[in-house]
């Protein structure tokens, strides 16, 4: 047994030393690699949503989300945005309005501030049915067909088919709508 090993005090902070910068290295790589899994993990999460209505697998995954999650989202923007009755115009477009993002929202909202007085004046109920939806994911469009039915009191003065163009985006979960357009079905209709 070496005595002097034991006794020298610089051998001893020499070798404590050492053990700590090792344990502080292990602490270090443990950090960096808790890290990557947190970050990994967070971009690779799907939390699962059960829509009012909504058919096969629902999920949105940081930008992106499953056909049906969209569909819901654009029958759900749909329905704000073109069924209305002077009675809840104001809460339909109040709706709508939260489903945009804010470089579209402006433009809306004065579209639709427009429109709110021609229908409690002329007492203007509308009704949209959905007939067909095609989603291109690489654009993130979604165009809709579907029949517009429009009416003052009694009198239908609105039957025919319509298009709907819809350029949507999803960010960190949220769905928003960048733009939409109406057309007639004989238009082309692009954004």
């Amino acid at each position: 047994m070496n005595k002097e090993r034991y006794l020298d005090e610089r051998a001893n902070f020499a070798r404590q030393v050492r053990i700590l910068r090792f344990i502080v290295f292990l602490l270090a790589v443990a950090v960096v690699v808790n890290g990557f899994f947190v970050y990994t993990s967070g971009i690779n999460q799907r939390t699962v949503l059960v829509p009012v209505v909504a058919e096969g697998e629902v999920y949105v995954a940081g930008n992106d989300a499953s056909d049906s999650y969209i569909k819901a989202m654009i029958d759900l923007a749909l329905f704000y945005r073109m069924n209305y009755s002077p009675a809840n115009v104001k809460v339909q477009f109040n709706s709508f309005l939260k489903l945009l993002s804010p470089s579209f929202f402006g433009e809306a909202q004065t579209e639709l501030n427009g429109i709110v007085g021609e229908i409690l004046e002329n007492k203007i109920s509308s009704a949209f049915y959905t007939e067909e939806i095609r989603i291109d994911r690489e654009k993130r469009i979604v165009s809709i067909k579907g029949r517009l039915k429009q009416w003052s009191e009694d009198r239908l003065y609105v039957n025919e088919e319509r298009q709907v163009v819809v350029k949507y985006a999803i960010g960190h979960g949220k769905f928003m709508i960048e733009n939409l357009k109406t057309c007639r079905a004989n238009e082309e209709c692009k954004l």
